[in-house]
């Protein structure tokens, strides 16, 4: 499975005045990502992903009183 973010997200975060698309992407283990997405009980409020380009994706759940972060390895082809 590969996670991109999308170039116009990403691009605010580095520059606002840049006009070049810039795109993070990520290959990560679909059978760990079934244990992430499966694995919890909470239904989270909020779900944040930020992606390390070639290097990891990380998830941040938000509920009420509680933040649970995760992180998943990219897999190397």
């Amino acid at each position: 499975m590969v996670v991109q973010a999308p170039p116009s997200v990403l691009g605010t975060f580095i520059s606002a005045h840049t006009s070049e698309k810039i795109k993070a992407e990520c290959r990560i283990d679909i059978r760990k990502f079934n244990q992430f997405l499966f694995g919890q009980q909470i239904n989270p409020a909020k779900v944040v992903c930020n992606i390390a380009h070639h290097q990891m994706v990380q998830f941040f759940l938000l509920h009420d009183d509680v933040s649970i972060q995760y992180f998943l390895p990219c897999v190397v082809v």
